[in-house]
């Protein structure tokens, strides 16, 4: 077998286990950001999913596609995750994955009702609509997120020096 291949079926195994186990548990599983590039991210990609989704009890539990990550430095991720959800008339969600506080909100799943179980309905049903918020720049996003991981470093080092 050639090794790409290998790593390719590699991940849909890695999938297929994943969404197994949460459909075990009583769950649903929602893909966050595939796609995405940049910044070495590791991301599923179109055939990894399309894939997976020809096992009908995956196909059952992966409900739905962020399609909006509203910190994502790949903006086109955002597009192709739009592009694929559309092409499988699967249900759509967005999110601000915000890794700062200020980002938080910047993408959002908006969907009538209030509870836990309203949002499963919705998302079980494709009934949602992604909010998009304000977006930064990815340089922006980067800094931001540097500037705290470099001070929460320092943090953490004097606290183990006074340990």
């Amino acid at each position: 077998m050639h090794c790409s291949s290998q790593k390719k079926w590699t991940r849909v195994s890695r999938l297929l286990k994943t969404v197994l186990k949460v459909r075990e548990l009583g769950g649903v599983c929602i893909v966050p950001h595939p796609m995405a590039g940049g910044m070495g991210m590791k991301s599923l990609n179109k055939p990894t999913i399309l894939k997976a989704l020809r096992n009908p009890q995956v196909a059952e539990t992966l409900i739905g596609i962020e399609t909006y990550n509203g910190t994502s430095i790949d903006r086109k991720g955002n597009l192709y995750a739009f592009i694929l959800a559309c092409q499988l008339d699967i249900t759509q969600t967005g999110s601000s994955d915000a890794h700062i506080i200020d980002t938080i909100g910047f993408g959002a799943t908006q969907f009538d009702g209030k509870s836990a179980a309203d949002l499963l309905i919705a998302l079980k049903n494709g009934r949602t609509t992604v909010r998009r918020q304000k977006e930064w720049s990815a340089f922006k996003v980067l800094s931001s997120w540097g500037m705290r991981y470099m001070g929460s470093a320092f943090v953490r080092m004097i606290g183990l020096a006074r340990a």
